[in-house]
């Protein structure tokens, strides 16, 4: 909930990808340099994932150059990591792929369709 009482979506999905992959991963970390990396997955030493969660969904162009912004920047630091970006508010199709980018429907992300 936000302090207005109003339930905060974006939060409540990241919360909800995050405690999936801790189920499966164990360990998440974030990264933070200018842009923001929600959650980032390494398998040892090496990053192996980069994932990113939005609610509202990648239709408003701020909202998506923000988000793939980050995973830019990011990929320069983290060349082989695979980048994720789960959506929320996404149309019910298949996985789509942009720019070497994984954009997955929470509901399918939650369901294990990664």
């Amino acid at each position: 909930m936000s302090v207005t009482g109003s339930p905060d979506r974006g939060h409540l999905a990241e919360t909800a990808v995050a405690n999936a992959l801790m189920r499966e991963e164990g360990e998440l970390y974030f990264w933070q340099n200018g842009g923001e990396i929600d959650l980032v997955i390494r398998r040892g030493t090496a990053v192996r994932t980069l994932v990113q969660v939005v609610y509202e969904g990648l239709e408003d162009s701020s909202v998506a150059k923000r988000e793939l912004t980050s995973l830019s920047e990011a990929k320069r630091g983290f060349p082989k990591a695979e980048r994720i970006v789960v959506v929320g508010r996404a149309p019910a199709t298949a996985t789509l792929s942009a720019n070497g980018v994984r954009i997955i429907p929470l509901w399918r992300f939650l369901l294990g369709e990664r």
